[in-house]
């Protein structure tokens, strides 16, 4: 019985060598919301999750109209049941960042969602104004205990994220919900 484990196992292993079995994170709900946007395209909001247990996100947002200012609201909880503590929120104003990339950060939850995103998702950095018919493409994001940030603790989450204008039209809206083992 024994050696049937362990052949199973390698065979498991040689079959698909590029997976961790073993992973912390599973996304639970992976949902974009408020769409059709009147100032952008949602071309593709979509979670896979395949039978060897693997999760693969990706996101296709295309910009119909020229944007001087952009504003992005973001937010990070645990969840607890039916209630949500905040651990980290915070708005800014995405052009005036990443063009002042060089100067120091003040608000700390800011500095955190920049230098997420520089790590994780360096393709959504783009320099301003954003013209029409730019592509934002966040495709083929495996879901990985990389993406875990160092503070996490096991347990439930929920982000949102909004990207809006200066009239508050929505460029993007989506959240995510998920575990952490």
């Amino acid at each position: 019985m024994v050696h049937l484990k362990v052949l199973m196992f390698v065979l498991i292993v040689t079959q698909f060598p590029n997976v961790e079995l073993n992973t912390r994170l599973l996304v639970k709900k992976f949902q974009c919301i408020d769409y059709p946007y009147e100032i952008s395209k949602l071309h593709y909001c979509q979670l896979d999750t395949y039978r060897n247990g693997s999760q693969v996100a990706g996101v296709v947002v295309e910009i119909v109209k020229n944007l001087q200012k952009v504003f992005v609201s973001a937010g990070l909880y645990m969840q607890y049941f039916r209630t949500r503590t905040q651990l980290i929120a915070t708005t800014l104003e995405y052009c005036q960042q990443t063009n002042n990339r060089w100067q120091t950060i003040s608000n700390a939850a800011t500095k955190f969602t920049l230098d997420y995103a520089q790590q994780h998702f360096p393709q959504l950095l783009t320099d301003c104004p954003l013209l029409g018919g730019q592509l934002f493409n966040v495709t083929g994001v495996r879901v990985e205990d990389s993406l875990i940030p160092s503070f996490a603790l096991p347990g439930t989450y929920y982000v949102e994220m909004r990207t809006y204008n200066k009239r508050n039209q929505t460029v993007f809206s989506g959240w995510v919900e998920f575990d952490i083992k």
